[in-house]
């Protein structure tokens, strides 16, 4: 049946479809934490890549990607020189005249989602769904249906294809077959078959008309000199795993993108393959997904949009610091963060997520876990027995502590007090005043988390197998009194002031309170789901995320949730006006939140009309300004902590403060004058 298409100029507004995920943006990786589909090269300049999302481009050889436009539900692609093709979810077809810089797209009246293409010449292409073939050979202008020979059992499910002229084509089955026409899809020859199961083939490619392949499951490699006609296993001991593509640059030599992060080559027409090395090669990870060579250069791409790229055959380099997925984030001042690894390696950024730098890497048979910035110099990491302390940012680690038993939590109130918790046939919580030169014991409790609100007021969950309970400090950690009990599992909790927090975990366990612990409702709305992570900005906005690492946001203080189209999420922090994510592949998300917290240390003005003085400071210090005078003072440190001081005496317009003997460290002095102002300032404690 023949069909008449319509061109339409994409026009980026005309997209009815949502191709963002909530306008979270993502810092890492970049341009996008997608998984990338294919990539291909119209020069050596000029690349795209697909995603499912968008169309990415590059004009500087890669150097940078950037998205040029939305393509939502874009599963293949191919150029011929200055024609393109990008085959589509719902029947969408998008050609490109000019090498990719403007698309238009060919309505097919199909609504079959097209997963594989293939361009024989600028006018002659072929797209296939699991169930359906269409071709044409007038640029897109018209179409035919060249009806597929199908299994009483699986129904066509064409997996692959491959046209290598108007008459001559082949495709591959989700059960193991590959067939072959010579008529142009009038009729078809069954080529290849098995028994076994799964044999799905993923991919068939034809470098000329008599060399070809055919990857499948199994990790198989299929072979035919002769155009299709008869295939051989290629035995290699090599080509160990799943090839997902394939990119010839000649008659010889050619790669193959493969599952697990593996890149091989081959320089006798795929009779033998060697694996190259790529960074990011491990197994049960990251696969790859597409594969492009043009001179002397080999671009790949693959899950969590990773980017990589080779020139000569040298190792191949990452477009983005990491793929690995990321368990943890904090921020140590205003534009200073750090990112925690699975494989316990450490990145930081000092412009507030956008660009990331690697720093160190731990044991990575014993996975780190975590960490904690007091401020820019100044962190802390666990790492199974062992509690680990950087004083230079995060270039440098000194094991400050090792215990017989595994560290489960800990938390600093400043740079000097902290506490751990951990132990499994002996547990316990020990307190530092000194930096972690030295520790107490403080109680014999395992606590499996634990949150300070300043220096003398905080929370913590317990930890282990027992009965879940959540306590309660009001005097810097020295004792703990019991607050909840439940017999299900209370998995996080998370408060945003002294009497404001949030618990939940399993399944009809979420509680809030406003008064400090006392008394707790529930959250219904949250009651079908086991919540592993809680956290709130303010008293109505926050997010749950689920064990499978599903996020939901609440904006009324968890009466209604609504569920973002986000997964695997790992970790998630407020932080100035914005809430980052983080999660496999490396990535970490970024969007408005709605919600401004309190001014960060490093975004304080240093010339507001506030006076300080001594600062820095150590045993007292005072506040003075020219425009009214002061009725209120809070410390916050980095974190949003308050500093309780020993006492605060206002006379004569000015605040006098005597601090704490554990104070040491940055913090931001807000002060309330009596004409409703606030003003806030930078204060360094010694």
């Amino acid at each position: 049946m023949t069909k008449k298409i319509l061109y339409l100029v994409i026009i980026l507004i005309s997209f009815s479809k949502v191709y963002c995920q909530q306008n979270w943006e993502s810092v890492n990786p970049k341009p996008s934490y997608l998984a990338a589909k294919k990539v291909k090269f119209v020069s050596e300049q000029i690349g795209f890549i697909i995603n499912g999302t968008d169309l990415l481009q590059t004009t500087d050889a890669g150097i940078t990607w950037n998205v040029k436009e939305p393509m939502p539900g874009a599963n293949d692609m191919e150029f011929i020189n200055e024609t393109g093709y990008i085959s589509c979810n719902d029947g969408e077809i998008f050609k490109s005249d000019d090498s990719g810089e403007t698309w238009m797209l060919l309505t097919t009246e199909s609504s079959e989602d097209f997963h594989t293409i293939s361009v024989i010449d600028s006018n002659s292409v072929v797209v296939a769904s699991f169930g359906t073939l269409l071709s044409s050979n007038d640029g897109g202008v018209t179409w035919t249906s060249l009806n597929p020979p199908s299994s009483p059992f699986y129904g066509s499910r064409v997996t692959a294809m491959c046209f290598t002229t108007q008459l001559t084509g082949y495709f591959a089955t989700g059960y193991g077959s590959i067939y072959k026409t010579i008529d142009g899809g009038l009729t078809w020859d069954l080529k290849v078959e098995t028994n076994l199961s799964p044999s799905g083939y993923k991919t068939i490619y034809f470098v000329n008309h008599d060399l070809g392949f055919a990857t499948s499951e199994f990790s198989n490699i299929m072979r035919t000199t002769d155009g299709g006609e008869t295939w051989s296993l290629v035995v290699d001991e090599e080509t160990g795993m799943l090839i997902n593509d394939m990119h010839f640059i000649n008659d010889t030599t050619g790669y193959a993108a493969a599952e697990f992060n593996a890149v091989y080559k081959t320089t006798d027409a795929g009779i033998s393959w060697t694996r190259l090395i790529t960074p990011d090669f491990l197994y049960g990870t990251s696969d790859l997904y597409g594969i492009y060579a043009i001179n002397n250069t080999v671009y790949t791409v693959g899950m969590s949009g990773a980017i990589y790229k080779s020139v000569n055959d040298e190792n191949f380099t990452r477009y983005s610091p990491t793929y690995r997925e990321i368990t943890k984030i904090t921020f140590a001042d205003a534009t200073t963060a750090y990112a925690l690894t699975i494989n316990s390696q450490i990145y930081k950024s000092t412009d507030s997520g956008n660009t990331w730098q690697y720093m160190h890497s731990f044991n990575t048979y014993i996975n780190a876990m975590g960490l904690e910035f007091v401020n820019t110099a100044i962190g802390y990491i666990i790492q199974g027995r062992g509690l680990h302390k950087t004083t230079d940012g995060g270039q440098t680690w000194n094991r400050i502590e090792i215990l017989n038993e595994d560290i489960s939590s800990m938390a600093f109130t400043d740079a000097n007090t902290g506490f751990i918790s951990g132990g499994f046939n002996s547990v316990y919580t020990k307190k530092t005043t000194n930096g972690g030169a030295t520790w107490q014991t403080v109680n014999n409790l395992l606590f499996g988390k634990m949150q300070f609100l300043n220096t003398t007021v905080g929370y913590a969950k317990s930890g282990g197998t027992a009965l879940s309970k959540l306590y309660k400090t009001v005097d810097g950690g020295t004792t703990w009194t019991e607050i909840y009990s439940s017999d299900s599992e209370i998995r996080d909790f998370n408060f945003i002031d002294e009497n404001t927090g949030f618990f939940a975990g399993s399944p009809g366990i979420q509680r809030k309170t406003i008064d400090g612990g006392n008394t707790w409702q529930e959250m219904p709305n949250l009651a079908s789901i086991y919540t592993d992570i809680i956290r709130f900005a303010d008293a109505n906005t926050g997010y749950a995320i689920s064990d499978y690492g599903y996020i939901y946001k609440t904006t009324d203080g968890g009466e209604n949730w609504n569920y973002e189209n986000i997964i695997r999420v790992r970790d998630l922090v407020y932080h100035g006006e914005n809430v980052y994510i983080a999660g496999p592949g490396g990535m970490i998300l970024r969007k408005p939140s709605g919600v401004t917290l309190a001014l960060p240390v490093n975004s304080v003005t240093s010339n507001s009309n506030l006076l300080i003085y001594p600062n820095p400071a150590t045993a007292t210090v005072t506040l003075s300004t020219g425009a009214g005078s002061i009725v209120g003072v809070k410390l916050y440190d980095i974190a949003h902590r308050e500093l309780i001081p020993q006492s605060i005496t206002f006379s004569n317009k000015k605040a006098f403060i005597c601090l704490p003997a554990s104070a040491a460290g940055i913090y931001v002095a807000n002060a309330l004058l009596d004409n409703g102002t606030k003003i806030s300032k930078k204060i360094i404690i010694n």
